[in-house]
Formats: structure tokens, C-alpha cells, sequence
């Protein structure tokens, strides 16, 4: 009997110890959950890391592959890809055919705009912070509000000058959206485009708001950084609170600034004068010949490169002998005329048909279809008159030409600048 009790007792002992070592088994299976979240986080900050070293590396690539014009103190990338402009740092970025036939003065402001306000800088330091919290909805609220701004704050460095807005939006609303962008690029952005088009027609000033606005998005996406402990919730409204803010923040105003006078390149000037040449060798071949046929030469082409002349550019290549073919004369020919409207009374004297032809729009019409306007209709006008010949079998010794603000702009639709 004792020697079964004796069995009995090794045989519990036993079972106790194999139930404790299987325990102990089951306890080193268990998932370390914190180790996870470890990789997790770590595994995307890479995966952003290596984007943003990416669009770097791209970047880079764009400038040693392609042609750089140097214009002033920017460099512009022509390159061989359609793309939507975009500038970074002191760089901007266009499709060679685009810059070639003449880049809009108003897309060019615009990128200026983003250039002289810094705002690659301010996508610089909102990527390198994705990197490290990309799990914060607090940058991405930022990030949206900051480009949103971006683009508002250019917009208004275009339309300092008032005649410029609704050319400006006809562009807007004209330019290819399904272009190529960049992500590190600060391009024309057609997100909320309507809600840009309606803020530029407003006339309220919001410098200090705007700059405020701006700064504090900045401050806060840089505090996720510092203050990574407050739930979702409480960052989300923070974030959706200064993206109020800055959305009434849009007219933060630039010094005003053009295109014009910030100098030609070689390669333009080259050009330039490469067609100015061969006008002038014709000249120099046939002295009796008074009229010089220029209807070959590209006028809006040499007028853009005139206009972007510096002032030594423009007076050396300024010779009385040749007024038609100087600097000026190609930039006149280039601006639309400032907007006028008539007097109530200038207007009911155009309504005599014994004193004024009148073309509403480029069209001759009938002196009666004034009624159907009023002054103000009226947006700009000319006022010729008639002599010699021209005078011959007609009652009305004026020629009136009127445009409507529709008329205007078709008129005037292919120029490239507005008169100051």
C-alpha cells in the first residue's frame, strides 16, 4: 500500500509540473501589442521618409535633365512634358512649347508670387513633420488650409490692379486642371476654385488676419510634434477651428510686382534680335522702299520679350531711325487699352446719326441700338474722325467704336498685357 501511495504521490507531482510547464508556455506566446504599434509607427514614418526623399530626388532630376532659362533672379525649367507651372524656391517650372509661345504674364505673377512669399518653405517643413506624425488628422486639416491659402495669397498678388481679375479668372477657369503637378511644387491649384474666383471680388482688406491665420496653422502643425498626447477628437476640432480662420484670412497684400523690366535672357534677346536683324539688313538692301512688310514676324512674341526687358535692354536696342522696331513699339502693340466709360451726356450726343457712325462691339450698328444701353454698359470707347475720302458718301463726320465688357474681351482676348 505504501508503495502505491508513494506511486499515486510521483504521479501527482508530476502532472503538477507538466500543467505548470505548459503554463509557462502560454505565457511566452503572448502578443506584445506595444511592440506592434513600435513597427507599425516605424514603418510608416520610412514609408514617408522615403516619399519625401523621393519627390526630392525628383525634383533634382527635373533640374539637371532640362533646359534652365535664367530670367533675373529666377531660374525657369522648360520641360519637354505637358505639366502645370509650378514654381519651388527660386525655380519655376513650364512646358518648353508654353514658355516658347509666350508664358501668360498673369501665371508668371503668380508664381512670382509664391517665390517672393516662401511658400516652399512652408511645404518643406509640413512634409518633413508628415514624416514623424503622419498620424495626426491635425496636419492634414493644415495642410489642406495652408495650400488653400497659398493660393489665395497669390491670387491677390495677381489682382493688385483691378483690371486684372477678370482676365485672370477667364484664365483660371480656362487652364487645363488634368495637367501633371508636383507634390512638393507650388502650382495653381483649381481646388475650391469657385470659392477663390468670388473671394477675389471682394474688396476687404485682411493683411493682419491673413498673416495671423497663416502663422498660427504653421504653429499648430508644429505642436503635434510637442503636444502628441491629446485624442483625436480635441485635435480635430482645434484643426477645423484655424481652418475657419484662415479661410476668411485671403487678401494678405504683396508689394506690387510685374513681369515687366526683370530682364530678358541671352536666349530671348538672341532671338530678338536675331528677327530685328533681318528687318533692318531688307532696310539697309532697299533704301527706296517705304513700307517694310513685317506681317511674317511673330509680334506678340517679340512683344512679350520686349516687355521683359530690362531698361539697358530696351535702350540698346532703342534707335529713332526705326521707331517701328523698337522695344516699345512691340509692347504698344500688345496692350489692351485702359477701360473708359462715357458721361451720360457724351453718351446721348452719340444717339445724332448726323455726327456719329457707331460700331457697338466691332459690328457697324444702327444709332437707335444706343437705347438699348446705358452708360455704364459701355467699357471702353474710341472716337475718330473723318477726313478726305474717308469722309465720302456718309452723313457723319465721327466714327464711334464701343465695346460692351463682353466685347472687350474678346476684342482683346489674345493681348498680353493691360495698360497702367
Amino acid at each position: 500500500m505504501e508503495f502505491l501511495h508513494q506511486q499515486s504521490l510521483v504521479t501527482f507531482e508530476n502532472i503538477t509540473q507538466t500543467s505548470t510547464l505548459i503554463a509557462d508556455e502560454g505565457n511566452t506566446s503572448t502578443i506584445d501589442y506595444q511592440l506592434v504599434i513600435w513597427y507599425l509607427f516605424l514603418s510608416g514614418l520610412v514609408i514617408f521618409a522615403l516619399r519625401f526623399i523621393r519627390n526630392l530626388w525628383k525634383m533634382y532630376l527635373l533640374i539637371r535633365s532640362n533646359q534652365v532659362v535664367q530670367v533675373g533672379k529666377v531660374r525657369v525649367v522648360l520641360l519637354d512634358s505637358a505639366i502645370s507651372p509650378f514654381s519651388f524656391f527660386n525655380y519655376v517650372f513650364v512646358h518648353k512649347e508654353e514658355y516658347n509661345n509666350g508664358f501668360d504674364p498673369l501665371i508668371w505673377k503668380h508664381e512670382m508670387a509664391h517665390i517672393k512669399q516662401l511658400h516652399s518653405i512652408d511645404v518643406l517643413i509640413l512634409e518633413v513633420q508628415f514624416i514623424f506624425a503622419y498620424w495626426n488628422p491635425v496636419l492634414y486639416f493644415a495642410k489642406k488650409s495652408i495650400k488653400y491659402n497659398h493660393e489665395c495669397l497669390a491670387d491677390d498678388f495677381v489682382i493688385r490692379r483691378p483690371e486684372n481679375i477678370q482676365t485672370y479668372q477667364y484664365l483660371l477657369i480656362g487652364l487645363n486642371s488634368e495637367k501633371q503637378v508636383m507634390a512638393l511644387g507650388s502650382h495653381l491649384d483649381f481646388n475650391q476654385l469657385k470659392t477663390r474666383i468670388i473671394m477675389m471680388n471682394k474688396t476687404e482688406n485682411w493683411q493682419r488676419k491673413a498673416f495671423l491665420a497663416s502663422f498660427s496653422i504653421m504653429l499648430i502643425a508644429g505642436s503635434t510634434l510637442l503636444f502628441s498626447n491629446k485624442n483625436a477628437d480635441e485635435n480635430e476640432s482645434i484643426a477645423e477651428s484655424m481652418l475657419s480662420k484662415a479661410n476668411t484670412a485671403l487678401n494678405l497684400q504683396a508689394p506690387q510686382d510685374t513681369i515687366e523690366g526683370i530682364g530678358a535672357s541671352k536666349e530671348q534677346l538672341a532671338e530678338y534680335d536675331k528677327a530685328i536683324n533681318k528687318i533692318k539688313e531688307y532696310k539697309k538692301n532697299h533704301p527706296n522702299d517705304r513700307f517694310i512688310d513685317i506681317s511674317g514676324l511673330d509680334k506678340r512674341r517679340m512683344g512679350y520679350i520686349a516687355y521683359v526687358m530690362n531698361k539697358e535692354q530696351r535702350d540698346a536696342r532703342t534707335n529713332k531711325d526705326h521707331m517701328f522696331l523698337n522695344p516699345s513699339t512691340f509692347i504698344s502693340s500688345n496692350t489692351r487699352p485702359k477701360k473708359k466709360s462715357p458721361t451720360k451726356t457724351m453718351f446721348e450726343n452719340w444717339k445724332n446719326p448726323n455726327v456719329y457712325g457707331v460700331w457697338i462691339d466691332g459690328k457697324k450698328s444702327n444709332n437707335k441700338a444706343l437705347s438699348n444701353l446705358e452708360n455704364s454698359d459701355i467699357v471702353y470707347y474710341t472716337i475718330s474722325k473723318l477726313y478726305g475720302k474717308a469722309k465720302e458718301g456718309r452723313k457723319y463726320i465721327h466714327q464711334l467704336d464701343i465695346y460692351t465688357a463682353k466685347g472687350f474681351q474678346e476684342a482683346y482676348k489674345n493681348y498680353l498685357f493691360d495698360a497702367k
